[in-house]
This record gives structure tokens, sequence and C-alpha cells, in this order.
């Protein structure tokens, strides 16, 4: 029998306060003590499936009532006892998803399920549910193929067609597979909605809807399997775009190519994007803002280059929000380079020591150096176009004298060379002479 308190009162919070004086003695507190009541009924499941797995819940609508739950017996009945009056719902569950929740009578969801009151010793019975085999939906996700799925999820919302409709369940898709399932789905209409988070994705509603109220709805039956693949479109977003076109001799599978934007306001790269093998590049997600673009390449034989509409060093790009910056092509100048052997006086060897060969420009400084091979040959690359070029050849280790080309004392009588855009200049040879490892001689 359940505890009263005054004024009829279930819980201490509901309770009217009495207050007493010193001395004072307080009759007429009256307590009038309240009968448990119950709830019986049966159960049945799918073939197959045990009975005893059924959970049943009684859940409390009324202040101060609390929740009694018990398992069904195998027969399928059960009984709820020390039930406090008031109203109630209950629920039928199985928390291994053997049977579809459901709750009486005949609800998928609390919002739909019938109320129980209870009178003060109520034997309340046939609180009967013929359960069914839960039914699921599951899918695979598209998205666009340059998004990156490590940056954020993918959430499934599923809702109980009604009025309103209600949530019913949410999953989250795996970023590796884009799969998801979502069972334990009582036999009804669902609304699927698909967002994400940290993701350039447009939330959709299946199918393809951008709201509830255009969304199709999803049939399932009891036990039913039900699959379904949305195709989520890229949201908005601001980007640049272009093409670069290498010089004839080099490609694309030499090496990489990868297209840097640069903020204006900062200096810093705020992107790099890949060149694709087709020579097209896009970098998405720009914030709006004023940027130029720059193209680099790792192994294949071309200059940085800036972006630039006409003339000049390069062209600021001021881009609007969700603003798509097109025709931002590039054509890179192509390494020009100096090659030749450099051969040892008899008795020096490679496998002592090493030469090195520096390329000047004509206004005297060193632009490039290269290491002459085991084998006496080498190639200084990496070369600008332009005339005036001179070249020495030198050994920190090696007992022989330094030299100019063409077999040249000083860069006075050094011989220049001019050098075309993507040319290779090859025979600039030079024999140098030796000297004694006490007197290392170099040129000036």
């Amino acid at each position: 029998m359940p505890r009263s308190r005054p004024n009829g009162a279930v819980t201490a919070a509901d309770a009217t306060p009495i207050t007493i004086t010193s001395g004072e003695n307080r009759s007429g507190i009256d307590f009038v003590p309240k009968k448990l009541a119950t709830i019986r009924g049966t159960v049945t499941t799918p073939s197959g499936v045990s009975r005893t797995v059924v959970k049943v819940t009684a859940v409390p609508l009324t202040a101060g009532g609390r929740s009694v739950s018990v398992q069904a017996a195998s027969d399928g009945s059960y009984t709820l006892r020390t039930l406090t009056p008031g109203d109630y719902r209950v629920s039928f569950t199985d928390n291994f998803g053997r049977v579809a929740t459901q709750w009486w009578n005949n609800a998928a969801v609390a919002a739909d399920a019938a109320t129980i009151r209870l009178a003060s010793g109520a034997a309340r019975t046939g609180v009967n549910a013929a359960l069914v085999a839960p039914a699921s939906i599951s899918g695979t996700v598209a998205i666009p193929s340059w998004v990156d799925r490590s940056a954020g999820t993918i959430t499934v919302d599923v809702l109980r067609v009604g009025s309103p409709d209600t949530l019913f369940t949410r999953t989250t898709v795996s970023m590796a597979s884009l799969t998801y399932s979502v069972g334990g789905l009582p036999p009804g209409s669902y609304k699927l909605r698909f967002g994400s988070t940290g993701l350039p994705l447009q939330t959709q509603w299946w199918k393809g809807a951008k709201g509830p109220a255009d969304a199709t709805a999803v049939v399932v039956g009891a036990g039913q399997k039900v699959t379904v693949n949305p195709t989520l479109a890229e949201a908005p977003y601001a980007a640049i775009s272009g093409t670069v076109t290498l010089p004839a001799g080099t490609s694309f599978s030499d090496g990489t190519v990868t297209a840097q934007i640069v903020s204006v306001s900062t200096g810093a790269v705020v992107r790099q994007e890949k060149v694709n093998s087709d020579g097209t590049y896009i970098a998405r997600l720009l914030d709006p803002g004023v940027y130029r673009v720059r193209i680099v390449a790792e192994g294949v034989r071309v200059f940085p280059k800036w972006w630039t509409k006409s003339y000049g060093e390069y062209t600021d790009i001021t881009l609007a929000a969700n603003q798509k910056f097109t025709g931002v092509d590039v054509a890179p100048v192509p390494y020009s380079a100096i090659s030749g052997r450099v051969r040892l006086p008899a008795g020096v060897s490679y496998r002592d020591g090493y030469v090195v060969v520096d390329v000047y420009s004509k206004y005297n400084q060193i632009v490039a150096t290269a290491i002459v091979t085991p084998g006496g040959t080498y190639v200084v690359d990496g070369l600008r176009a332009d005339t005036g070029y001179y070249v020495r050849f030198s050994s920190p280790n090696l007992p022989v004298r330094a030299e100019y080309y063409d077999n040249a004392t000083s860069t006075i009588t050094a011989k220049r060379l001019d050098l075309g855009v993507g040319q290779t200049l090859t025979d600039i040879t030079a024999k140098l002479g030796a000297v004694t490892t006490t007197n290392l001689a170099r040129v000036s």
C-alpha cells in the first residue's frame, strides 16, 4: 500500500506543508491510504521468438508515479504490480531487437500510445499486444568524391509519419564505407532526413526533397528490409578553378603539380590542390577575399608561376561568397639546362673526391650548382632562359686546377653561354689539369 501524505499527495514535493508553533497541538491531519493497482495482459511474438524476451513497462504520466517493469512469462502473460493510482502508458520492448517496440494500444511511439487510468486498487486486464518482427532500413550514401570524409559526420534521422511526424531514431553513417543501417522499426511509414556536420553537403530528405513536406515516405512491413541509397549534393561554396598546360617534353606523370591559393591579406597559402592528369584543378571551400594563384611543381621540370590575366607578375582575384571563379589558366615555363663531361688528369680518380660545377649569371652570381657523377658526367638543371651564363669547374678535395669553360682561367676569358626556353646545352666539357697536393691552385 502506498504511503500517503497530507492533502492526498503521493510525494513529499506535492504535499501541503504543515506549520506548527511552539507548544501547539495540531489535529485533523488525517490520512486516507490508497490501494496499489495492477495491470495484466498477454503478449504474442513472431514464430521462433520466445515470449519471455518481452519486457513490459508501465510508464507513469502522473506526478509522483513510478515506472514498473516485468518480463513476460513463457505463455506470454504478465502482471504489473504495485502501481500507484494515476495515468500510465505501457510499452513492450526487447533489448536485443527480436521484436519491434510497441506501445499499447498498437502504437509505434509513446506519443500515440493509449492512456490507462488506474484508480486506487484497480486491477486492469486485457492490456494485450501482438508483437511483430522489426523492420529495417539501410543503404549507402553517395557524396562528391572531393569531399574529405574525415572532416565531419553524416547522420540519418528516421521520423515516424504522423500528425505531426515524430523522430523515431537517429543513426550515424560509417564514414569509411558511407553505409548506414536502422533496425528495430515497427511496421509503418517513415521519412528519412540525411544531414551532415562539418561537411560541405546539403541536407536532403528522401527522395531528393528539400523538406519534410516533399519527402517520400518509406513504407516497411513486419520483418521487411528496405534499401534506401541517397545521393547528397554539395553545399554552395566559393571556388577558383583553371587548367595548367605543361610545355612539350614534360608530363604530369613526371611528378606533382600543385595549385597554391595565396591570401593577399596574409600572404599565407590557404589551400593547395593537386592538378589532375588532364591539367585541371579546382580549389573549393574558399572564404570571400582576395587571392593569388601560384602553380608549383615537384619532379616536373617547370618553374613556379603566378596566374596573371594580362601583363605583370600576378593578378589578384576578388572572390565573393559562393562565387565560382573559373579560367585561372597557367602555362609554366620549362627549365633550361647545361650538361657535359669533366675529365680528370691521369692518376686522379672520382673515387678520391668530387668535382663541383657552378653556373654563373651574366651578373657574376652563382645561380645553380651540380656535382659531377663518378662517371664524369653532370647536368645543371633549373636554369631560366637567358644570355651570358658561364661555367666554373673546381674540386675541394682532388688535386686538380679549377677552370672556366672553355679552358679559361678567369671570368674575363670564360666562354659565355646563351640558353633558350627549355633548351639543354650539351657537351659543355672540361679536362682539368693536375696540381700537387700541397698546392691546390684555385682560379680567382
